[in-house]
């Protein structure tokens, strides 16, 4: 710990102290980059922007905020705990002074999270964001497409496939080997499969937890956009695009996996759906209730099933290789609808990382939470807030990059904070007279 040097004192009377050193100022501007801009010449006190305000609002003081600028989750988060600190200390430094914060592109979504301290939110007069894309995270209740009891299922007809295409080609029982290592492998996948989506779940979760609601009052909200912001466009258009993707896919697979769902439920391979669900009965919960029609044909179906494995070891076991081939694709159509749930489930997910990459702009980490994350960047975060639209003239050039030094941009910013300055003013004159009348009244 460094040692801090023992204050002097000052041989200037106190009095002249006080003329000496200049008066607390009435506002504090913490100005906010935004993303891959840490060096941006804006936020500093001989900015333009910082100029105009220092004349508008004087006394005041400009504080640039300086983080990593980084595109991902991680670094807008250790932002906002920066954040926080930075102005825990500046309202330590100016106790008596309003604060404000300008925030550009994702600074604004730092600063909002990092308002949604009801304290630091309460004790704000006002945000002014530049071309925010305002993120809002919730979690995808999703649920599996198969249960476990289809995946195991799967995993041992792949074994059964692979016996029989053996002896389908003549070599008997000995394709055992092959057979327990398919089982053995697409259990394996199948682990690693839910590993992966537990891992993508967990990862949306942290997302979700990083990115809080702001505390902030409409009143204190200042949404300032510009015509022809590209980065808006860039979001809003990658977000169409995977919004078209994840729908695609939705539809081309939807009665698909209803259809398997079905089959699956009627086959009840080796009755395991009928153990879980008297397990399921077990716990407390209902069991699913049959018709007397539904009974009789289950245990028609049962007892014809029951009879398919010695009827298919004994065609693979025929010397005609007709025989043993019917054998072997009876075999594997058996089990060709738990086989095809499993190439679905798994496919589910690098699909779902792939209809994600349009979050790429937010954070390259974002598409790692699949379908489980559902993130938006909206012009304003939820709620009711007021968007104030700037139709300057580009002059034939993108606008995000530039809404910081727009002169009108400038402009309405420095009028919406005096106006917000001179009204806490007010508010604070008037209730220091009703203070004085009442003390005054007691005497």
């Amino acid at each position: 710990m460094p040692i801090r040097p023992t204050p002097l004192t000052s041989s200037v009377p106190k009095a002249e102290r006080g003329r000496l050193e200049p008066a607390e100022p009435r506002i504090v501007i913490t100005m906010v980059h935004g993303t891959f801009a840490s060096k941006a010449p804006w936020i500093q006190r001989n900015s333009l922007f910082s100029q105009l305000l220092l004349a508008r609002l004087s006394p005041a003081v400009v504080d640039p905020f300086v983080w990593s600028g980084g595109n991902s989750v991680r670094a807008r988060a250790e932002a906002v705990d920066n954040l926080r600190d930075h102005l825990g200390k500046v309202r330590e430094k100016y106790p008596h002074s309003q604060h404000a914060l300008i925030a550009h592109s994702h600074g604004g979504n730092v600063v909002l999270s990092a308002l949604a301290d009801l304290h630091l939110a309460k004790h704000t007069l006002g945000v002014a964001t530049l071309g925010t894309p305002f993120l809002h995270a919730s979690l995808r209740e999703r649920e599996p497409l198969f249960g476990p009891m289809d995946g195991f299922v799967a995993a041992l007809f792949a074994g059964v496939a692979v016996f029989a295409v053996g002896a389908a080609l003549g070599h008997g029982r000995g394709w055992w080997l092959p057979g327990l290592l398919a089982v053995v492998g697409v259990t394996l996948v199948l682990l690693a499969a839910s590993w992966v989506a537990s891992l993508m779940r967990k990862h949306a979760e942290r997302i979700r937890d990083v990115m809080p609601t702001t505390r902030l009052e409409p009143a204190q909200l200042a949404i300032v956009r510009t015509s022809a912001d590209e980065a808006a466009a860039a979001l809003s258009g990658a977000r169409v695009a995977g919004g078209f993707a994840s729908i695609f896919w939705s539809m081309a697979t939807h009665r698909l996996v209803g259809r398997l769902q079905e089959l699956l439920q009627k086959m009840d391979y080796f009755s395991m759906r009928e153990f879980e669900n008297s397990v399921r009965k077990g716990d407390g919960s209902p069991p699913p209730q049959k018709t007397d029609g539904e009974i009789a044909a289950a245990s028609a179906r049962n007892s014809a099933l029951s009879l398919l494995p010695t009827l298919v070891l004994m065609m693979l076991a025929d010397a005609n290789i007709v025989t043993r081939s019917l054998g072997a694709v009876l075999a594997v159509a058996y089990g060709l609808p738990a086989i095809v749930a499993l190439l679905i489930s798994i496919a589910s997910i690098p699909f779902g990382i792939v209809f994600a990459l349009g979050l790429l702009p937010c954070g390259w980490t974002l598409p790692f939470a699949g379908p489980y994350l559902d993130l938006t960047a909206e012009p304003a975060p939820p709620g009711t807030w007021s968007v104030t639209q700037l139709h300057g003239d580009p002059g034939g050039e993108l606008s995000h990059g530039r809404s910081h030094d727009d002169p009108e941009a400038i402009g309405f910013v420095c009028r919406w904070l005096n106006e917000r300055l001179e009204a806490a003013e007010t508010s604070a004159a008037a209730r220091a007279a009703a203070a004085d009348t009442g003390t005054t009244a007691s005497v």
